[in-house]
């Protein structure tokens, strides 16, 4: 993943740290940030140390995965400053990032495994218009978290199309992630 204005291709570690900083709450968040701006604002590292490790132990948080958050931080901020990037544009790149890594998350969520189908022709009904009609039968297995289970979907023919349609821009707006 890379920030439109601000950065090139992201480390995956940092990719990993920012997941991390999302497990965060919006006031622990809110206090790493003061934190981090005091810090570079005034540059005194005597106050920064103490003030990490505090944040740390006052939040249940292990010291190591929190300085790499940090660290990440500081390398993002960093290479915005050394591109001139606007307040602006850093924000939009930051909001689009975390949209990014909500939408991983929601997909990781309900992670399509497997799929099975098969066709059918209807041979009788009690309404004659339906005899002779064409259905698909889906088993979609589907890993939830670390359970899978199956699907079962029961499709006419234009439902299948429409589903076959919606499936493949949903492979082309994750291939535009990659």
């Amino acid at each position: 993943m890379s920030l439109r204005h601000s950065l090139g291709p992201l480390p995956d570690s940092s990719l990993a740290d920012i997941h991390n900083l999302q497990q965060l709450t919006s006031q622990q968040v809110s206090r790493l940030c003061n934190i981090i701006f005091v810090f570079l604002k005034e540059q005194k590292e005597q106050d920064f140390q103490p003030q990490i490790d505090d944040f740390a132990r006052d939040n249940g948080i292990s010291l190591g995965p929190l300085k790499s958050i940090v660290k990440s931080t500081f390398l993002i901020l960093n290479d915005a400053l050394k591109r001139n990037v606007s307040a602006e544009q850093l924000r939009a790149d930051l909001i689009g990032l975390g949209n990014w890594m909500a939408a991983e998350r929601t997909l990781l969520i309900n992670q399509l495994v497997d799929m099975e189908w098969k066709f059918g022709v209807t041979a009788a009904s009690s309404e004659t218009d339906k005899s002779g009609s064409i259905f698909l039968q889906l088993k979609m297995m589907i890993r939830r978290g670390s359970v899978t289970e199956p699907v079962y979907v029961e499709l006419t023919l234009p439902q299948f199309y429409s589903f076959l349609h919606e499936i493949e821009r949903a492979k082309n707006s994750l291939e535009c992630f990659s």
